[in-house]
C-alpha cells in the first residue's frame, strides 16, 4: 500500500486500491472460517476428554481447568481479532482515499513510517 501513499491517489488507481482490500479481508475471511472449523474440531474432542476425564477427576479429586480470564477465550480472541482485521482491510480504501484528499500522500506516508 506504500506506493498509492506516496502522492496522491489517481481516480485510475482506486480501483486497484479497493482490489487489493477486497482481497485481503476475503483471504482474512477464509482463514477465519478454516479457524472456526478447527475450532469447532478442537470443542468436539475437548467435550469428549472432558466426558472422560469426569470419572476420573472426581475418583481422585483432581481440580478441573480454570475458566478462562473474565470468560474470554480462545474462541473469542480468534473472533474479535479475526472481525477487526476484516473490518480494517474493508475500511483502507476509505482511509486512504480521505487521508490523500485531506493531507496529501506525503503526510500519510510520513505517519505510517513513524509508527
Amino acid at each position: 500500500m506504500t506506493v498509492f501513499l506516496k502522492e496522491q491517489v489517481s481516480p485510475e488507481a482506486r480501483p486497484v486500491a479497493v482490489m487489493l482490500s477486497l482481497f485481503a479481508a476475503l483471504i482474512t475471511l477464509g482463514l477465519f472460517r478454516w479457524e472456526l472449523r478447527n475450532i469447532q474440531t478442537c470443542s468436539w474432542l475437548r467435550r469428549r476428554a472432558e466426558t472422560l476425564e469426569g470419572v476420573i477427576v472426581t475418583a481422585a479429586q483432581i481440580p478441573k481447568q480454570p475458566l478462562p480470564p473474565r470468560g474470554i477465550g480462545k474462541t473469542e480472541a480468534e473472533k474479535w481479532i479475526y472481525s477487526v482485521t476484516i473490518v480494517a482491510w474493508l475500511s483502507m480504501p476509505f482511509i486512504i482515499f480521505q487521508l490523500t484528499l485531506h493531507h496529501g500522500g506525503y503526510w500519510v506516508l510520513i505517519s505510517l513510517q513513524r509508527f
